[in-house]
């Protein structure tokens, strides 16, 4: 059947051990989201399908994560589900462990990032038009010694259109932190 095609699909893209953990049940991720919103003024709650519930992946010696995306390429913002807070506009990703390899890698713009305990990353996944950033595929590198350990945030469009509103000029890209 169709589901379980994409259950296979998904499970050979990645080697990975996945839970999904809400700022509600525990209070370290509340006070996560609390830095989050203070460091990037992404709205995470109090709105409904602002953001996700933290994504928090172990990848073991070996563990890897072919290229990819966080969005559906083609959606427009309000495309997935504006009750369920619109398409994928962030990734905020946080490291929870060192590990020898596992770096990631954004090999469109030239970007890497070896996992280092208490660092993260964000990039948008759309661009200010509501098209898809191509700058956001990336890959988990395989993980040679230890166990790599990560937390994903995924900041919903809806609850961000008016500190990240959409631009007529098809192609420009959001500027985070200039106003």
């Amino acid at each position: 059947n169709d589901a379980g095609k994409k259950v296979l699909a998904y499970t050979r893209r990645r080697s990975s051990k996945v839970v999904y953990q809400s700022e509600s049940l525990r209070p370290v991720l509340e006070r996560t989201s609390r830095r989050i919103k203070l460091a990037t003024k992404f709205v995470l709650t109090g709105e409904k399908m602002a953001s996700e519930n933290y994504q928090v992946m172990n990848y073991g010696m070996g563990g890897t994560i072919k290229v990819h995306t966080d969005v559906e390429e083609g959606l427009k913002p309000w495309d997935d589900g504006f009750l369920y807070g619109g398409q994928r506009l962030v990734t905020y990703m946080m490291y929870l462990s060192e590990v020898d390899g596992g770096r990631t890698v954004f090999s469109s713009v030239g970007v890497s990032q070896q996992p280092r305990v208490g660092d993260a990353v964000f990039w948008f996944n759309i661009r200010s038009d509501g098209s898809f950033d191509t700058r956001s595929y990336h890959t988990g590198c395989p993980v040679i010694v230890g166990n790599k350990w990560i937390a994903n945030k995924w900041v919903r469009w809806r609850s961000q259109m008016w500190n990240f509103p959409c631009k007529r000029r098809k192609g420009d890209y959001f500027k985070p932190f200039q106003n």
